[in-house]
């Protein structure tokens, strides 16, 4: 639920594995938006 709470669409990343830091360093430097999504991930409300 969350997931789809974030509206992903054709263009949006998926990082397998322990590579999230890496991911959000990325988004960082180029100044685009990173959500990190997981199973504790609270909705926002």
């Amino acid at each position: 639920e969350r997931w789809t709470m974030e509206g992903p669409t054709h263009h949006f990343a998926l990082g397998i594995g322990h590579i999230a830091h890496k991911i959000e360093r990325l988004a960082r430097t180029l100044n685009v938006e990173y959500v990190l999504v997981t199973p504790e991930t609270k909705p926002a409300l």
